[in-house]
Order: structure tokens, then C-alpha cells, then sequence
């Protein structure tokens, strides 16, 4: 899947994970109505691409050293800081025009994966976070 978005037969642009680019070379009227008719034909499109991705394997899913968020080469989120350091939030790139309710469900799916990554990368450290016989200074450490 190159993300190639066509309509009747015309290139009108390309979806990058859930974020349309539309095509450089159409321009004036034609780009309003080429841009028209791609949003009518991307919108089912952006639901079945959804659900493929809520569904898909945490294997599909990584991140990047930068804390960008990809499914396969499709740059999908990024994390951002959240309430403590072992408690990471997600920013989704999905465009408006995909609609709230896939916006959710890609962030939710990425707020899942994350979660399950610090719990398993950390472990050790979330268990003496847990641990109610720890006080004074190793309480303070953990």
C-alpha cells in the first residue's frame, strides 16, 4: 500500500498513515474540486484504516528515538510528556477531516501500546513505585 489516493482514475494525492497530502499539481478550481471529491472518498477509507490499526499487533507499532510513533512507515503520533515520566501521553497525527471519532480510536490504540511498553520495559521500577514498605530515602528513589 504506496497510499495513493484516486478518484475515477485520477491521482488526487496520498494518505500517509491518516493524514491526506493532496496532489502538488492540481491547481485552482480543479484542486477545490479534486480536494471535494477525495475527502467524500477518504472518509470510509479513514474508518476501515482505523479499525486495521486498533486491531493490528504491537509488533506493527514502534517508536523512534525521538519519540515519534510509527505504524510500519507511517508516522502516526508522537509521545508527549505527561502527568510523571513513567506515564507518557500520545499527540495523534490524524487530519480533522477523518473525524473525531477515529482520532480517538488511533490515540487510544497508541496510549495502549505505550502503556504496555513502559510496564514492560520498567518493570522492576513501577513494582518499587507500588511497594508500601519502602520508606525514607529508597521510598523517595522510587
Amino acid at each position: 500500500d504506496k497510499g495513493e489516493v484516486t478518484v475515477e482514475g485520477e491521482f488526487v494525492g496520498r494518505l500517509d498513515g491518516f493524514r491526506f497530502t493532496p496532489d502538488k499539481n492540481a491547481q485552482g478550481a480543479e484542486a477545490k474540486t479534486l480536494m471535494s471529491a477525495s475527502l467524500q472518498a477518504l472518509a470510509p477509507q479513514f474508518h476501515l484504516r482505523a479499525d486495521r490499526f486498533y486491531n493490528a499487533p504491537d509488533t506493527e507499532i514502534d517508536f523512534t528515538e525521538q519519540g515519534g510513533l510509527m505504524w510500519g512507515d507511517n508516522a502516526v503520533g508522537k509521545l508527549v510528556a505527561g502527568p510523571d515520566p513513567l506515564s507518557p501521553q500520545v499527540e495523534v497525527f490524524v487530519d480533522d477531516t477523518a473525524g473525531a471519532d477515529v482520532a480517538q480510536k488511533v490515540e487510544r490504540r497508541l496510549q495502549h501500546f505505550i502503556s504496555r511498553k513502559v510496564q514492560a520495559l520498567f518493570e522492576p521500577l513501577i513494582n518499587l513505585q507500588k511497594d508500601e514498605e519502602l520508606t525514607g530515602l529508597p521510598r523517595g528513589f522510587a
